[in-house]
């Protein structure tokens, strides 16, 4: 039986809004699990992140100035690579 092991994956306050009881729950439950954010709308997520108590395992910190769509799709997409390969997660769950 293999072991679950999520990753979530988020970017803006909704997201880790809807996100947030489905972490808590997998902390209560002692499950494993990695948490990732973009850094689409770093401003408006900190503050969830702090009233939720969620520390994210990693920080993509995708913005830059002048971008489209599709760099930051490219970019979250590259910066993904290394952290499934290194994370494995039984699981990946991506809002957005």
């Amino acid at each position: 039986m293999t072991q679950l092991k999520p990753l979530f994956i988020f970017g803006t306050r909704p997201e880790c809004i809807k996100f947030a009881p489905i972490i808590l729950e997998a902390k209560l439950k002692r499950i494993s699990y990695t948490i990732c954010f973009t850094g689409q709308h770093r401003e408006m997520v900190e503050p969830m992140l702090n009233l939720f108590e969620i520390k994210p395992d990693y920080d993509l910190n995708i913005m830059k100035q002048g971008q489209s769509l599709n760099d930051i799709q490219l970019e979250i997409v590259s910066q993904m690579k290394p952290i499934l390969d290194k994370e494995k997660p039984s699981h990946v769950f991506v809002q957005g």
